[in-house]
């Protein structure tokens, strides 16, 4: 009998020992699940934040292209009023309007360039010199204000350049 007891005490004890080995192992491998699932868990962090700025990026660059777009609209709506200008002013009361009006509306669409300014595809942008012209050709002669006209047009025209090759940056 006693050597049944101490069989069994024997067999109890391996079987102990194999069942604390895989206790042990378990526990590793329940660490070693908990440490990947961390690692995991700031992966997808750090892809969560590189995801976020670039949809901060991309938003930022529509908003700039919506922008340049405004802006292209603008001055090619005052290069059209320009080319208006060099008409005789007989042939521009026709219309009903007068050279001054055409003026001004360019002057208000130059304001609201100017808002803009800060934007690289402006930087360039002459704007004293700009509004010194539009204002010298208010009351300027036919001829003057035909030349002062064309010095604006290839301000504006050289702005549409660059603000195309802005734009195509951005896309």
């Amino acid at each position: 009998m006693d050597k049944v007891e101490t069989l069994v005490n024997i067999l109890a004890a391996i079987i102990s020992i194999i069942l604390s080995i895989v206790n042990y192992k378990f526990k590793v491998a329940s660490k070693k699940s908990e440490t990947e699932a961390e690692n995991s868990k700031i992966e997808i962090q750090k892809i969560e934040e590189d995801v976020k700025q670039k949809l901060q990026k991309i938003s930022k660059e529509k908003d700039l292209i919506h922008e340049y777009s405004s802006i292209e609209a603008d001055l090619k709506e005052m290069k059209i009023k320009l080319e208006v200008l060099e008409k005789r002013d007989e042939d521009i009361n026709i219309l009903g309007i007068t050279p001054v009006n055409i003026l001004q509306e360019i002057s208000r669409k130059i304001l609201n360039i100017r808002e803009y300014k800060h934007l690289p595809g402006l930087s360039g942008f002459d704007f004293q010199t700009f509004d010194e012209k539009l204002t010298e050709s208010e009351g300027a002669n036919y001829n003057q204000r035909i030349a002062n006209v064309r010095y604006l047009k290839r301000i504006i025209s050289t702005q549409i350049s660059i603000i195309k090759e802005e734009r195509a940056l951005l896309r």
